[in-house]
């Protein structure tokens, strides 16, 4: 097996600045906006952005560990070790982001994968092709494939940045081939880059690779592997990945150890997985397919783009390259099983755990009984760190990197027969032609969207003040809503905020933070009973900002009513425009006579709206504490409970006294009364409610992916004063 030289060669800068275009022209108009636009749509890409923002802040301003984030979850912050595990751009970024925005760094990055991403796959296809334009070509299908571009439109820097993995793949070929000091280092090196850039990429590029690479050939040619020379230096090469490696994976393995993995998996593993359909199947809003109405429709259901453009699973192959790949093989079969053999595999892993077919789960019954048709992946999800890999679909990145490499074999093929034809084409011709064809089957949206980079002129005025105090952004920016806005603004105005936007956000700090954010509801379970400007100024939250139209679309009550609520408590509002409201909190003192200031204690969750009305769910046990402003002998109180699926029974104390044994049940609110008790001589009385049996969690019933434990859910909760 002959793998070529990558002797320096004229043309390189000529074939990079050539896949750049192509990149500025599929992505336009990006490079024009490059300035005051994010490319893709709202969310990930803000959250991209603040990540460089962040790195630099804790790296050179902080000096500090950048797993440690007290800029997001205020009060307490937030550890997340997953960040660590992806340092690439952070990394490769920081000389610049000392001298432009990471706005700028963002984009500068974004436009240069295509162009390394593309040149990286034709250093590959030449060495095994020895043809320049076939391997240009494999370097379009690599560089442009619809896998890369919807997770560009998601803005998903990271996982766009794959030209490490074809320098990967080269080098253990090399390895293979002569195994020398110089290849190892060079193998581990691009082995170690190409697992660096997402989490993801370390288990699908940096451990099943390898580890398919020596299966293959250890059948296929066993003499070249269970060689002593070649076991050396490949042993040489996954210790260079690991000590580059292991210092970014060891935090996040002791935080699985000492958590036993909460707040570090997530769910979707089916729903992220490529149906097998889309394979064969192009964007719905590509501008030429688009015109066929009924291809249209079933690639919007395979692809997932039916629930948001966030979960659009993307792994077309396109039509030509699957051609140029079937005569590629047919021409080299011998030489080109390996590539075949790793496309089938990764495409089958790449399906997921269960087999999906036009954006169904395929069924079959056997004696009656209904099941899934279940697949390799299912095999891998409960081994260590694969079960926090929850997207299957990106697999695919190796697929496409196989399907270049067999199409650059068959571009050769074809061009070899062209030149001893009668009629003479020009190769590259040929050529452009071919890539033309190729970029017009892969585009997926055009013009390619952008996000507005602007800044509200409010930010300029928070940018210039140092003090030390948080912001409350309304809705809370979470992963749940994909709001990320708020922490694009941090990376300007550099003051802490209330929420985030962290891969597998602790629950604890989740849930503080949107207990907070319910403060400033016009309602809640609690009738009268919340002092909410003295709760959020004494924390250190100065300003509440209203976001009008993703508050709009929330499920929180209409902007203007929160507004009107909050001039109650705070006065006018400090700043509006056309996309917020600002409102600066006041301190306020302890409750007057018969006034109550609820506290809410663990085990309550945070609020929700069932048909308008304030609801919220506790677990097995919960507390909360009652102040009212001065002692009292008579207090009593009065609320609607249901029951999460099954009766319960629960009772309720007050200050450790039952005051009242009730019993909820499922589907329907029942008012209940307790005893009368009294509060100590500060005014203040905790409450305990204690539910049987304990709580059940809708996950685990397989209702859904709520992983919160349910017990009891409250309404129209009011504290009677005699």
């Amino acid at each position: 097996m002959k793998t070529g030289s990558l002797r320096s060669h004229i043309s390189f800068p000529l074939v990079f600045i050539a896949y750049l275009a192509l990149g500025m022209l599929v992505t336009w108009p990006v490079a024009a906006r490059i300035g005051t636009a994010l490319p893709g749509v709202p969310g990930d890409v803000e959250a991209a952005v603040w990540e460089l923002w962040w790195f630099r802040q804790a790296l050179i301003g902080l000096h500090s560990d950048p797993g440690v984030i007290d800029v997001l979850y205020f009060p307490g912050g937030a550890y997340s070790p997953l960040p660590l595990t992806y340092p690439y751009n952070a990394a490769i970024g920081l000389p610049l982001l000392l001298v432009l925005t990471p706005l700028l760094v963002h984009n500068l990055q974004f436009l240069l994968s295509f162009a390394l991403n593309g040149f990286c796959a034709y250093l590959l296809c030449l060495s095994l092709s020895r043809s320049k334009p076939a391997a240009f070509l494999g370097g379009v299908i690599y560089a442009f494939s619809p896998y890369i571009l919807v997770n560009a439109i998601q803005g998903h820097l990271s996982l766009i940045q794959l030209q490490w993995l074809p320098l990967s793949a080269l080098y253990l070929l090399r390895l293979l081939a002569k195994p020398t000091l110089g290849n190892a280092v060079l193998a581990g090196i691009f082995w170690a880059l190409a697992s660096a850039v997402h989490m993801t990429y370390a288990v699908y590029l940096g451990i099943f690779f390898p580890l398919l690479f020596m299966a293959y050939w250890a059948v296929s040619s066993p003499t070249a592997i269970f060689n002593r020379n070649f076991l050396l230096f490949f042993g040489l090469a996954g210790a260079v990945a690991f000590l580059f490696l292991a210092p970014l994976y060891l935090p996040i393995l002791r935080q699985a150890v000492v958590t036993k993995g909460s707040g570090l998996q997530e769910f979707g593993t089916v729903r992220f997985s490529a149906d097998l359909l889309s394979f064969f199947l192009p964007s719905a809003h590509n501008p030429f397919y688009a015109k066929i109405a009924s291809l249209q429709a079933l690639s919007s259901k395979a692809s997932g783009e039916t629930q948001g453009i966030h979960s659009i699973v993307a792994v077309f192959l396109g039509y030509l390259p699957i051609l140029l790949a079937l005569l590629g093989f047919w021409a080299q079969r011998r030489r080109l099983q390996f590539w075949l053999v790793t496309a089938a595999v990764y495409g089958i892993l790449a399906l997921g755990p269960l087999l999906k077919v036009a954006g169904n789960l395929v069924e079959y019954s056997i004696d009656q009984r209904r099941s899934f048709v279940v697949l390799p992946y299912a095999l891998l999800t409960g081994l260590p760190v694969i079960g926090l890999n929850r997207v299957p679909s990106r697999l695919d990145a190796v697929v496409t990197l196989a399907l270049c490499v067999l199409a650059a074999f068959g571009a050769r093929s074809f061009l070899k027969r062209l030149a001893a034809s009668a009629r003479k084409w020009p190769s590259y011709a040929v050529l452009t032609l071919a890539t033309a064809f190729i970029m017009a089957e892969y585009i997926w949206i055009f013009p390619f969207p952008t996000t507005d980079a602007s800044v509200p002129p409010f930010y300029d005025q928070v940018h210039q003040d140092s003090g030390d105090y948080a912001i409350l952004d309304l809705p809370l920016p979470t992963p749940a809503s994909v709001f990320v806005t708020p922490l694009y603004f941090q990376t300007h105005h550099a003051h802490k905020i209330v929420g985030g936007y962290l891969a597998r956000v602790p629950p604890s700090a989740l849930a503080q933070a949107q207990d907070l954010a319910d403060l400033t509801m016009p309602q809640d379970v609690f009738v009268g009973g919340r002092d909410t400007p003295r709760r959020l100024a004494e924390m250190g939250i100065r300003y509440v900002v209203l976001h009008k139209e993703k508050l709009a679309a929330s499920d929180r009550p209409n902007p203007a009513a929160i507004a009107s609520y909050l001039a109650g408590w705070f006065g006018p509002a400090q700043y509006e425009d056309a996309k917020i409201t600002v409102f600066e909190t006041r301190l306020a003192g302890r409750p007057g006579p018969n006034q109550v200031r609820v506290s809410l204690g663990p085990g309550w969750y945070s609020l929700e709206f069932w048909d308008g009305r304030p609801t919220r769910w506790v677990a097995s046990e919960s507390l909360l504490k009652l102040d009212i402003g001065q002692p009292s002998e008579r207090m009593s109180l009065a609320f609607d409970s249901t029951s999460f699926k099954r009766e319960r029974k629960y009772r309720v104390l007050a200050d450790g006294r039952n005051v009242g044994e009730f019993v909820a049940r499922p589907e329907s609110f029942q008012r209940h009364h307790t005893k009368e008790f009294a509060s100590n001589e500060q005014g203040e009385v905790v409450i305990k409610i204690v539910a049987e049996p304990p709580c059940q969690t809708p996950m685990e019933l397989g209702e859904d992916t709520d992983a919160r434990c349910l017990a009891l859910a409250f309404q129209n909760i009011e504290v009677e004063i005699k």
